[in-house]
């Protein structure tokens, strides 16, 4: 990185694009190096700026430059410039911090004259050959980009700079005018509350769809195009309209489908009992948390009873590690508790080599139950009685001289057909992770041990790919285990999404040296946490389910409600 970027990273980092990172921004994109132009990546990279607000910067400083230069009317006047110690390719160019120091110091010193003068003294900017444009340009980027900040007396100093402009585009475009395009003009004292007819605009931006909903009040501002407003009036009108930032809820969209099937499953178990109905059934679930996540914190603006709208609830992509766990609860019992390790590449071929064996063996039971098939007595019957129906439509064809229809030929066939097994590409839990490292070794000993003591035990998976693909059920059913028929997208009714969201709570408000930051951590975390879990919490969240039922109930089998 050049020493002259790194002064300016130093000086406009940050999070709010300040009329002094907006210098920075237009003086990298159109002065900086006329021979090797910066992309927008590179200057992202460097101010830490998103490509999207450098774009829209340059966009809107150079639209409004052209407009400014349209719509003006006054000629133009001859500014004198101040005399500047001297051009900045000699200092800034260089690679001699200690240089480029220096003349930054006695380009202070310039400026402040120009502070302390009624008259700037007249003379000329000494220019170098070729490329003077872009390195007087540059001159004025140190002299801008440097400062903290664009006051009136930062202005009254650029006004007495006088232009310099290089060949921006399709015309002589100065950086000074470029600036000042880019800046919001002031229009006097800000309004210190908005019209009816601002404040019904606003609101439509903010209803206007699931992005505008989950702005900060800085994006909210600029979406309206409220920059001269302050961002203190703009949340006070909001507040006047009863538009809050609540916490955002986390709810499926759900198909109607999905509302008929969860009204029936309600509708059969309003009226049971937790210790008693509801006893007989072993949840399971997975959960994954985020390390070093922000757990439960998204905000969403929304009036008060708008917590159900479709914009107004999601979650927030996870965009850091995670460690994902497994675990099963049921009335006065807190059952195995699993954490999943990465697959690697050499356990994906292992499983693959052993899936292919299954796969083979399959095929060959296969062939040997269709081969037996053919000499039982049921093959030949039915060979027989597809022949003769074949002839009799033959027969009836040429009778009728029309043409005769295709006739069953499954004798030629297979009566039995075995599915061959698939194994994911790495991402979640398939059906071969999930049979192989939780239901033989966890799950299923335990729901043989529970159906030994309550033979109406059933088992609650929900509809991920792993828990209902047709390997997992062919084997399920092998081992004697029954299992509920789950509404597709109902976490609401799965007590144990409690228990996890008790879990991350705890663990993700831990600080200090307890702050969980390693995977490693979390997975020693995670177990200690479910040894905490009391059966007084289990039977508590199993004594809602008769609520939650009647609620989803009364919204016709909805989830727009506090379940």
């Amino acid at each position: 990185m050049h020493p002259e970027i790194q002064a300016v990273r130093r000086t406009v980092t940050g999070k709010t694009i300040t009329p002094t990172r907006q210098g920075a921004i237009l003086a990298l994109q159109y002065f900086y190096n006329s021979a090797k132009p910066l992309s927008v990546r590179q200057i992202a990279e460097q101010l830490q700026v998103s490509k999207s607000a450098i774009q829209s910067i340059c966009q809107h400083a150079m639209k409004n430059a052209h407009a400014n230069r349209i719509a003006s009317t006054t000629s133009d006047v001859s500014i004198p410039t101040p005399a500047l110690p001297r051009t900045l390719t000699t200092a800034v160019l260089s690679r001699d911090i200690e240089a480029a120091t220096a003349f930054l110091d006695e380009m202070n010193g310039a400026l402040e004259g120009l502070l302390v003068e009624e008259e700037p003294e007249e003379g000329q900017m000494v220019l170098s050959d070729a490329g003077s444009g872009a390195k007087i340009a540059e001159e004025d980027v140190c002299a801008r980009v440097l400062e903290e900040d664009v006051t009136e007396i930062e202005e009254d100093i650029m006004e007495r700079l006088g232009e310099i402009s290089v060949d921006v585009m399709a015309g002589e475009i100065g950086l000074l005018e470029l600036l000042k395009a880019a800046v919001p003009k002031k229009t006097g004292v800000r309004p210190r509350k908005l019209s009816e007819a601002d404040k019904d605009y606003l609101i439509g931006i903010v209803k206007r769809d699931w992005r505008t909903r989950h702005m900060n009040l800085i994006d909210l501002q600029r979406t309206a195009g409220f920059g001269h407003v302050c961002p203190s009036t703009i949340l006070k009108a909001l507040h006047e309209c009863g538009i809050q930032a609540y916490r955002e809820e986390w709810k499926f969209i759900l198909k109607p489908e999905n509302k008929v099937t969860r009204f029936q499953y309600c509708e059969l178990r309003k009226d049971w009992r937790p210790e008693v109905e509801w006893a007989k059934y072993g949840f399971t679930d997975e959960m994954s948390i985020e390390i070093g996540g922000t757990f439960g914190v998204s905000l969403v603006w929304r009036e008060h009873g708008e917590q159900w709208e479709e914009d107004c609830r999601g979650a927030t992509k996870k965009n850091k590690s995670t460690v994902m766990c497994w675990g099963m609860i049921k009335w006065n019992y807190k059952g195995p508790f699993y954490i999943w390790e990465t697959e690697t590449e050499k356990d994906q071929s292992e499983a693959r080599d052993q899936i292919a064996i299954l796969n083979e063996n399959a095929s060959n039971q296969e062939a040997q139950l269709n081969k037996e098939w053919k000499e039982l007595e049921e093959w030949t019957a039915l060979r027989l009685w597809e022949l003769a129906v074949a002839h009799a439509l033959g027969q009836a064809a040429k009778d009728s001289n029309t043409k005769a229809p295709k006739a069953t030929m499954s004798y030629l066939g297979k009566k039995f057909r075995f599915k061959k097994i698939e194994k994911g590409e790495g991402r979640g839990i398939d059906s071969w992770r999930y049979i192989k490292y939780v239901c033989r070794p966890l799950l299923w000993p335990v729901c043989q041990q529970l159906l030994r003591e309550d033979q109406e035990f059933i088992l609650m998976e929900d509809n991920a790919p792993g828990h209902d693909c047709w390997y997992t059920n062919q084997e399920r059913v092998k081992e004697g285990v029954n299992k509920v028929n789950w509404p597709p997208n109902s976490p609401d009714f799965n007590p144990i999404e409690r228990i996890w969201y008790l879990l991350k709570s705890r663990i993700q408000t831990r600080r200090g040296n307890e702050c969980v930051m390693s995977v490693k951590r979390m997975r020693e975390v995670l177990v200690e946490e479910w040894n905490h879990v009391t059966i007084d919490e289990i039977n508590r969240e199993i004594q809602r389910l008769p609520t939650v039922m009647e609620r989803c109930l009364n919204v016709h089998g909805g989830n727009d409600y506090h379940g």
